[in-house]
């Protein structure tokens, strides 16, 4: 197993669905900024960079990492620094009861929120078990944002402005969690629901 083979094997189809609805919400829009080839080496390094930075905290741990949320957590970093006012509406439901709430939050926050959370987690979590490479998602996220200016194509700016995309995620709390997602793109003063900026094989999805 190497450092790049290692970012296409799962522990199961949890784990690898979880990593796919990810890269599913985030990937096309930053692949879209790049390139398909530069996205594809983009994703690549992060995934090594998180690799590295899990064997560089995390010594002592003699358990194998596979997936690809460190390579994930590269294309997070570089979503931040590019959409990092679109719109995130987050479906919450505390408990398994049929009721929930909706909140639109910046991706800023949301992003940012979940790159402390595996920052903590990393620096307080056991390195002998646990089942989770926090140290290759705080690796990846920040290997994304320093690749970014690398990568993109010129002329594509930062921070653009929340009217570039927006984003539809739902999450149910707990080690249940599902997140469902949808993304609408403005134009004008309407809405198209579901129409997303292009993104693999360059294709624009409206169902």
């Amino acid at each position: 197993m190497t450092l790049v083979s290692s970012q296409f094997l799962h522990g199961g189809l949890m784990h690898l669905g979880g990593n796919m609805l990810y890269l599913y919400i985030f990937g096309d829009n930053v692949e879209a900024a790049m390139g398909h080839m530069r996205f594809l080496a983009f994703y690549l390094i992060a995934g090594i960079a998180a690799a590295l930075t899990h064997g560089a905290f995390a010594q002592a741990s003699g358990i194998p990492m596979i997936g690809a949320s460190g390579a994930i957590s590269g294309v997070l970093g570089a979503y931040l620094l590019l959409y990092p006012h679109a719109r995130v509406r987050i479906l919450f439901l505390p408990l398994p009861i049929p009721f929930f709430k909706i909140f639109a939050v910046p991706a800023i926050i949301v992003l940012g929120i979940w790159f402390a959370i595996q920052f903590v987690s990393a620096a307080y979590s056991s390195t002998e078990g646990g089942g989770v490479a926090f140290w290759a998602h705080v690796g990846g996220f920040v290997a994304g944002m320093v690749l970014l200016p690398l990568f993109k194509q010129k002329g594509v700016p930062y921070w653009q402005s929340p009217s570039a995309e927006v984003i539809d995620t739902r999450r149910v709390s707990g080690p249940w969690t599902r997140i469902g997602a949808q993304q609408e793109m403005s134009t004008g003063d309407v809405d198209v629901p579901r129409r997303r900026k292009r993104g693999p094989w360059d294709r624009t999805s409206d169902d």
